[in-house]
């Protein structure tokens, strides 16, 4: 449910005081002014988010230029608070962002405009970007069955189609989406529970770019012959190709002893090619996944307070296994990418202040894992990278949420752009 409240009246964005709560859009794209003081927009957005029933509050300020005094004062965009959620994805030769966190998600310029919303009436996890547009995937969960979608927008947030599978036995974890050779591949999950064996079967259905069903196929997942068979989880997948994906899976023992143990498939049409477990049983997350030009996995999350990697070749076996982060504290790793020949890997760590508040951290690692650089972006609030691009103007383009404690938290979309080496 969304109820907007347009405030055109005598509005002043650098009088900010005059709107309790309004707050200052900064660093506009592609050039920043120091201060906004022409007349703006205001769109006061009360979201109801379904999922965790948390009423949240959002501000969406939109500035038309700056004052004579004010010049421009920088050719890139440095930051830009959109409100709203989260940044989920960038997408098509304007690094435009799919911010989430309201429902449906909302897609804005780098400068913070609005474009529109998507028609989604299900929950995205997972972005795509095709030609001339990107995909969609997600689950909706109620009295019918659990579904599955796969649904194509254009570049203007247009819905062009949609694709629903569904069935008593799909579950809703980790459904994710790519776009390959003109195909469309949409990977989930279902699972037997009333069976002895607990199988969890994964599924990959190709589509054409048209939304047609081209092939379907999967790999069944069944533990015989054991007195207690685990329970698979998925938390990530990645698809390599038409042929063959990754998945990572929670392990759960059905006697209800969760050992939290962390299990890596590769699977392929023949079935299962490797599987290798990782991790300390119980003290990792598994937030990313990505491929190096070689076609090594790294595993991307935390473990115990520190950011954590795993690299793995096509064999299975760990070339690497590496922590990262400043002792006492909490750091995290959300996402990663492969960029002339490093590893850029983006998250958040509290562990850089005395006041323990997440700053937005990203390192460059060289191919064995060892960090070349590290920096750290934020300011007095709760900064967080969820989202690590390179854009087409080839620098990196940083996504999450800055956290803005008044009067109970606000979650307000962020991006950030630097050089390969960190430079804003």
């Amino acid at each position: 449910m969304f109820i907007d409240v347009n405030l055109m009246d005598e509005i002043k964005l650098h009088q900010p005081k005059m709107v309790s709560g309004l707050y200052e859009l900064r660093n506009l794209y592609p050039f920043r002014c120091q201060h906004l003081n022409e007349r703006g927009f205001v769109s006061l957005k009360l979201d109801l988010l379904g999922m965790n029933k948390i009423l949240k509050y959002s501000l969406f300020l939109f500035a038309f230029g700056c004052s004579s005094e004010d010049e421009p004062t920088e050719a890139y965009l440095d930051e830009v608070i959109s409100g709203g959620g989260r940044v989920l994805a960038f997408y098509n030769a304007e690094n435009n962002i799919i911010t989430t966190g309201n429902n449906p998600p909302e897609i804005y310029t780098p400068a913070g405009d609005f474009i529109s919303s998507l028609s989604a009436e299900y929950f995205v996890t997972k972005i795509a970007e095709g030609t001339n547009g990107f995909y969609t995937t997600g689950f909706l969960t109620g009295n019918d069955s659990p579904r599955v979608y796969v649904e194509f927008y254009n570049n203007e947030g247009q819905s062009l189609w949609l694709h629903e599978t569904s069935g008593d036995s799909i579950t809703t974890e980790s459904p994710t989406i790519s776009f390959i050779d003109d195909q469309v591949i949409a990977l989930y999950f279902s699972r037997e529970d009333e069976a002895e064996t607990f199988e969890t079967t994964v599924h990959w259905d190709i589509l054409n770019s048209q939304g047609q069903l081209v092939e379907q196929k999967s790999v069944k997942l069944a533990f015989d012959n054991i007195t207690f068979p685990p329970i698979l989880f998925p938390v990530k997948a990645l698809i390599k190709n038409q042929s063959e994906v990754y998945v990572v899976f929670n392990v759960t023992v059905s006697d209800g002893n969760d050992t939290g143990g962390k299990i890596v498939y590769k699977l392929t049409d023949a079935g299962i090619e490797w599987q290798k477990e990782i991790g300390v049983a119980g003290f990792e997350e598994v937030t990313n996944l990505a491929l190096s030009p070689e076609g090594n996995l790294l595993v991307v999350g935390s473990k115990q307070g520190q950011a954590w990697l795993v690299l793995l070749n096509d064999l299975g076996n760990v070339l690497w296994d590496r922590d990262y982060g400043i002792e006492p504290g909490k750091n995290w790793f959300y996402d990663a990418i492969f960029v002339n020949n490093e590893i850029k890997v983006a998250g958040y760590s509290n562990a850089n202040n005395e006041e323990r508040i997440g700053d937005g951290w990203v390192l460059s690692l060289n191919s064995q894992g060892e960090v070349l650089h590290e920096n750290f972006y934020g300011d007095e609030n709760d900064d967080r990278f969820y989202v690590i691009h390179q854009g087409s103007d080839q620098r990196l383009w940083l996504g999450g949420w800055r956290i803005i404690e008044n009067n109970g938290p606000r979650f307000d979309a962020w991006v950030l752009t630097t050089d390969l080496n960190g430079n804003r």
